[in-house]
């Protein structure tokens, strides 16, 4: 989708708006790029490169046009959109930028006066706000999202596409004023901000998500992801799997595995998933009718097999992840079905490039799914798909038995299945 066909989905000011910011960086100076951790902390610029503009601009003149729709979709429900909805807790900082810890504001001993006295007179003036009132009426409250504390040259003012709202504390959280305890990471373009939680993953209310919403979202993910490797090392952001807020579309980070080298394939993973569930007969080289009862395959069911076939920690096991990491071109178990992959025979382990290599892995275990041997399925015309659990199973392929009485390779698929199910909970490679 390119600006002029997001441009048709809008109307009135909302295209022109949209349309500006996505034409004006091509002509003029590249777009500003800054990442902070929280609203109100310190940006660090982000540069692009001069071959990534066009494509960051058209990602988000997408966003924004989403964000559009999300915001009057979440109006018509009554619901949050982007800013979810927490209590205000007793501290707050003196002003905006300070670095004194903010002192509590201690309760009155004697009762509040009542805003309206009983038996004051109707034309009698009311009372003067309280201290409590006036800390926290929208007047006096501080902006700890502006621009100016932060050091960076003001920007022109938000657009109503994304606006800029002052940060709210959680009670028992420490305030604001230190960014690095801030639940968020901000990515600012062109002024606006863009707010992702711990995992990497854009926070949003899931309930007024449509299809395309998910795509749009899971490119910005990947995007955000990409970003954060030209940061300093000191400032960052490291994604936390305990914490993530799973989309569909994208790979999770795993409990267990949040070292950034186990992230290292999710672009790959999220458009190889996405391209098979849009054209899964080509996948398995089938009919389209033979491909009707194939679930979707979701990158965090890739992803777990990927960390049990070379997630280990040992030598063998990271030259496999950064190459080959679903084991699928091993001269070992080199065959036919492997050849009708695209693969050419290897001569030694870890040959060929990482997207040709998971390209073929999904392949090869969607056509698991369907019978042992993994070949094509073009030619059997009354060819059924059993389940992924089955692909797993026959992925593997080894069939002796444990000393728990269960075959190995079913242990090897429930563990795929239960660490993709919840990424939240470590599920260790060759665990039980």
């Amino acid at each position: 989708m390119n600006a002029v066909s997001v441009c048709k989905h809008l109307g009135g000011c909302a295209a022109v708006a949209v349309l500006f910011m996505t034409v004006k960086p091509l002509f003029g100076a590249r777009p500003l790029l800054a990442f902070s951790h929280g609203d109100g902390g310190q940006r660090h610029a982000v540069t692009l490169e001069r071959n990534e503009t066009a494509g960051a601009v058209e990602l988000f003149a997408q966003v924004d046009a989403m964000t559009v729709r999300l915001r009057r979709r979440a109006k018509s429900m009554n619901t949050w959109a982007f800013e979810p909805p927490q209590p205000v807790s007793e501290f707050q900082p003196e002003s905006a930028g300070a670095s004194a810890a903010p002192v509590p504001v201690a309760a009155p001993k004697t009762p509040l006066p009542p805003v309206n006295p009983p038996g004051a007179a109707k034309d009698e003036p009311a009372p003067q706000k309280t201290v409590l009132e006036k800390i926290f009426s929208q007047k006096d409250r501080p902006d700890h999202g502006s621009i100016e504390k932060t050091g960076v040259p003001s920007s022109p003012k938000s657009s109503p596409i994304a606006e800029v709202r002052p940060s709210v504390i959680v009670p028992g959280a420490v305030p604001v004023s230190d960014p690095e305890a801030n639940d968020t990471f901000v990515l600012w373009y062109s002024g606006r901000p863009y707010r992702f939680n711990r995992s990497g993953q854009p926070i949003v209310n899931r309930k007024l998500l449509r299809d395309d919403d998910r795509e749009v979202l899971a490119r910005l993910a990947v995007f955000f992801g990409s970003v954060r490797w030209r940061l300093p090392t000191d400032v960052r952001p490291r994604f936390d799997g305990r914490h993530r807020a799973l989309i569909p579309g994208t790979a999770p980070v795993f409990a267990g595995f949040e070292d950034d080298r186990y992230q290292e394939h999710d672009e790959i993973i999220e458009r190889c998933c996405r391209e098979f569930n849009r054209d899964r007969a080509r996948w398995v080289g089938a009919n389209p009718n033979a491909v009707l009862n194939i679930p979707s395959l979701s990158p965090a069911l890739v992803k777990s097999l990927m960390i049990e076939e070379s997630g280990g920690g040992d030598i063998k096991s990271r030259e496999a992840w950064a190459v080959d990491p679903m084991q699928v071109n091993v001269p070992g178990d080199w065959s036919e079905a492997k050849a009708e992959l695209g693969l050419p025979k290897p001569t030694a382990r870890n040959e060929g490039t990482p997207e040709r290599n998971i390209r073929a892995g999904i392949k090869f275990l969607a056509r698991k799914g369907f019978g042992v041997s993994g070949r094509s399925v073009g030619n059997r015309p009354k060819a059924y798909f059993d389940s992924w659990r089955t692909a797993l199973h026959r992925y593997n392929g080894r069939v002796d038995v444990r000393g728990d009485g269960r075959t190995f390779r079913a242990a090897y698929a429930d563990r795929i299945r239960r660490r993709a199910e919840h990424p939240t909970r470590e599920v260790p490679i060759g665990s039980n």
